[in-house]
């Protein structure tokens, strides 16, 4: 008979079966305990055996979820070149959601039911946002996918779960006689905040993500043509630090064609940091950046954002927004002046035009509105 078997207790058997070798030349062992007379033991040696040669029998061990991780990191994370935020990300949802709940289950051993009870716990219990929950679950369903690949387990317990809608929230934006306001208030400005309103006057007219607009370096600018390059993205990750990399898809990595104000502000910008590196002579550090601080060294990738909501702040007639709503202000102009889906997704660097409808529906909605209005306008006029 295939396999052996062997007395545990009164009618407990312990089966072990031995099939092929891993990559190291190691036999590959397969074991399982059954309960039943040596009759029953011996039927169920022979389904065990054919379990595992067919292939439907993982080996379990004692492998953890939270041991898999450094697995999935080895060989999942690092094949596939993930970019150091997505490995952040991912490191930060297995160190507070995954492992405290689920890091010391065996990986074989976790059950769908236990998933959607984590999943109820972390919604009910900790009340994280369905946004964070579905990130930390979809990292564990990717894990279980890759154990699945690599034969540790034969399926995916985080399939078929409940998960918390996402709560739609509608994007905010400034209206024009709001930004009418802000560019008054932002030329008002001192040099020393010309940094931090020249990356305001760009985002709101170019619709630039803060994370390109810290990444910019003058020779991305051309003066000539009026454009800038979008080449790489700077960012402040928490555990992690600042870093820095390459923008590789063709939606991201773009040419953007400035307006007349980002021009003047560019030059103003560049001329005044002219004036600082005389100033502080060898203090000044050369680093090629278009925003840097009072030494020239990049700035800290949330300055413009922190910078902007203490300015807003305090601004009467304009009611607060974030940094990055100013690009959602960006799509309200561009919807303003008639500019098609095509071209502003294009612009705001998304891939698919569908993500910009889903955005800015509400945007583009309103736009019809107004588009309705100026119609009966032109009708009220005609009659006359």
């Amino acid at each position: 008979m295939p396999g052996t078997m062997r007395k545990r207790g009164n009618d407990s058997w312990y089966l072990e079966v031995t099939i092929g070798t891993d990559f190291t030349g190691k036999p590959n062992r397969y074991s399982k305990t059954v309960h039943g007379t040596k009759k029953q033991a011996e039927k169920e040696l022979a389904k065990f055996y054919a379990k595992c040669e067919a292939g439907d029998y993982s080996r379990p061990g004692n492998l953890t979820i939270e041991n898999f991780w450094d697995m999935f990191l080895k060989n999942y994370c690092k094949p596939k070149k993930l970019k150091e935020r997505t490995i952040a990300r991912y490191t930060t949802f297995m160190k507070h959601q995954i492992k405290p709940v689920l890091g010391r289950k065996k990986i074989s051993a976790l059950k769908r039911l236990q998933v959607q009870e984590w999943v109820n716990y972390l919604s009910e219990e900790k009340d994280l946002a369905p946004k964070t929950i579905r990130g930390a679950h979809s990292l564990l369903r990717t894990m279980y996918d890759s154990a699945i690949k690599w034969e540790l387990v034969n399926s995916n317990p985080c399939n078929l779960v409940d998960l918390p809608p996402l709560k739609k929230k509608e994007a905010d934006y400034l209206r024009l006689e709001e930004i009418k306001i802000l560019l008054a208030a932002l030329e008002g400005e001192a040099d020393e905040e010309l940094q931090y309103v020249a990356a305001t006057i760009l985002t709101l007219f170019t619709g630039i993500r803060l994370g390109e607009l810290t990444g910019l370096m003058w020779p991305d600018i051309d003066f000539d043509a009026a454009e800038m390059k979008l080449v790489r993205q700077r960012a402040y990750i928490h555990e992690v630090g600042i870093i820095e990399y390459d923008l590789k898809t063709d939606n991201s990595n773009r040419t953007l064609a400035l307006p007349e104000i980002c021009i003047s502000y560019l030059h103003r910008l560049r001329a005044y940091q002219k004036e600082q590196k005389l100033l502080f002579g060898s203090k000044w550090s050369d680093s090629g950046y278009v925003l840097v601080n009072e030494f020239g060294e990049p700035i800290f990738p949330r300055n413009p954002s922190r910078w902007f909501i203490n300015f807003i702040e305090h601004l009467d007639g304009v009611h607060r927004i974030t940094f990055h709503q100013l690009r959602h202000t960006h799509v309200a102009l561009l919807a303003h002046l008639g500019i098609d889906i095509h071209k502003i997704s294009k612009k705001v660097g998304h891939s698919e035009e569908t993500t910009t409808l889903r955005t800015y529906m509400h945007i583009l909605e309103k736009t019809e509105h107004e588009d309705a209005k100026r119609l009966d306008m032109f009708y009220a006029e005609s009659k006359y």
